[in-house]
């Protein structure tokens, strides 16, 4: 029950869950770390995506480089999406004809 209660905290609980990880009693140790190690692994690091100069996209501070991107057409997809007004995403069909225009639906 307390670890849904730390996982539902989400980051915010993990100095608490660094203290009980240094627990005398080792469930306590080891549930802790379990439970800081699956709010790790499932906690979305902020997203930064700066647009006037050159196009740079940060995720928990760190620059994503053009060689990080898997490929060209998913950096084209991301500076199309950031360049979206919020609530005004184009649907799947727009980016596959802006993006792949040559290729079958399937396809692309």
């Amino acid at each position: 029950m307390l670890s849904r209660a730390f996982a539902y905290a989400g980051p915010s609980s993990l100095p608490a869950l660094g203290k009980l990880s240094r627990s005398k009693n080792p469930k306590v140790r080891g549930r802790a770390r379990e439970v800081a190690e699956k709010i790790k692994r499932e906690t979305a690091e902020p997203l930064s995506i700066t647009m006037l100069g050159t196009f740079e996209v940060a995720r928990g501070g760190k620059t994503i480089t053009s060689g990080d991107w898997r490929s060209k057409k998913a950096l084209a997809v991301m500076k199309y999406l950031a360049a979206q007004e919020e609530k005004r995403l184009a649907p799947r069909e727009v980016l596959m004809e802006l993006l792949w225009p040559e290729s079958t639906p399937e396809a692309a």
